[in-house]
């Protein structure tokens, strides 16, 4: 823990620490360079809570009033409310009966036409996970991550946003910041462009984030081989149906 402490007297990253940005500090800026470079994205955005973080990629989106969003009927309630933030109408499609997750064979029943759609993945509890060898958090235009005290990678409660794209990085930090547009090392003016909420993160909470996260991988191995030991032997007990995993996909369960 330390040793993350002192990470701010050999930070080589990519942006120079504001010390002029009330609430943008250098555990902060640590763990989104650590965060993005673990999952593979470009950018990473850390938030107060993972509901924050998934509030954050619908704003970016521009979703607006009537927007219809499609989500998963089987999920927290925050997969619709961070629409309903919006005016927007979440449309529920149901879920897949082996997976648990959003059956693609329904979705295209809620879509009238073909359109060029945005793709939001909710990993909020899916740190690690791959779908056929790509980390999630990396195959849709954004994703949102959770750090509450029951997740796999855990600080308390924070979130973390994700993306490649720079335009949607940027509306999101707006939303992160009361709707003013922050830059490192410049100071803050106070002026919103756009609708926001306070959704910055703890300077603590970032640096137990950052411990956490060097022993993920350690963690998710351990508990994959649990619960691959638990499915195995509940399955050979009639009536009793494990977790299916599909072959394509690596969860952390």
């Amino acid at each position: 823990m330390l040793d993350v402490l002192n990470y701010a007297q050999n930070y080589a990253g990519p942006e120079p620490y504001p010390s002029t940005i009330a609430g943008i500090g250098p555990q902060m800026i640590a763990l989104q360079d650590e965060w993005a470079k673990y999952v593979g994205t470009k950018h990473c955005l850390v938030t107060n809570s993972g509901t924050a973080a998934l509030h954050m990629t619908v704003a970016a989106t521009g979703v607006g009033p009537g927007d219809e969003v499609i989500t998963s009927a089987f999920t927290f309630l925050a997969s619709a409310s961070c629409v309903l933030h919006h005016n927007g109408i979440p449309v529920f499609v149901d879920i897949d009966s082996r997976t648990f997750t959003m059956d693609p064979k329904k979705i295209e029943e809620k879509i009238a036409k073909k359109h060029n759609l945005a793709v939001i993945e909710d990993a909020c509890q899916a740190h690690g996970a791959k779908y056929k060898g790509r980390k999630v958090g990396t195959l849709g235009d954004m994703a949102a991550f959770s750090l509450n005290s029951t997740k796999n990678l855990q600080a308390a409660d924070a979130g973390l946003f994700n993306t490649d794209r720079d335009d949607y990085r940027d509306l999101a930090a707006r939303v992160r910041m009361f709707g003013e547009d922050v830059k490192p090392g410049e100071s803050r003016k106070y002026d919103a462009t756009v609708m926001g909420w306070q959704y910055r993160p703890h300077e603590l909470t970032c640096a137990l984030a950052r411990s956490q996260l060097r022993r993920l991988d350690e963690r998710n191995s351990l508990r994959t081989k649990n619960c691959e030991y638990l499915s195995e032997n509940l399955s050979k007990i009639d009536g009793v149906q494990p977790p299916f995993v599909p072959p394509y996909a690596q969860p952390v369960y």
